[in-house]
């Protein structure tokens, strides 16, 4: 398992300009990005190679690709259970 303590890099919403975060402190956690972190981990102890990294990031934006392909060409729910399971109910 890992546990990767991270930060909000962008806003909530395409309507949240982020414009309350100060540099300094986006730059601070751009410093800490557990993702660059392990990547120089895996380089650094020989596990991967620039190559390899290269690949596994291609083969992720093929998979997010046809995630997104999906999703755009898939018809929007009935707007009877539109809202469905949006908030937790244990009846």
């Amino acid at each position: 398992m890992i546990e990767a303590m991270t930060y909000r890099f962008r806003g909530h919403s395409m309507a949240d300009p982020s414009s309350y975060r100060e540099d300094s402190e986006i730059k601070q956690w751009e410093d800490k990005d557990p993702i660059l972190l392990f990547k120089e981990y895996v380089k650094e102890n020989n596990l991967l190679t620039d190559t390899d990294i290269s690949n596994i990031e291609n083969e992720v934006k093929v998979i997010v690709e046809n995630c997104l392909k999906f999703a755009e060409n898939s018809p929007l729910p009935d707007m009877s259970v539109a809202m469905d399971k949006i908030y937790y109910s244990d009846n």
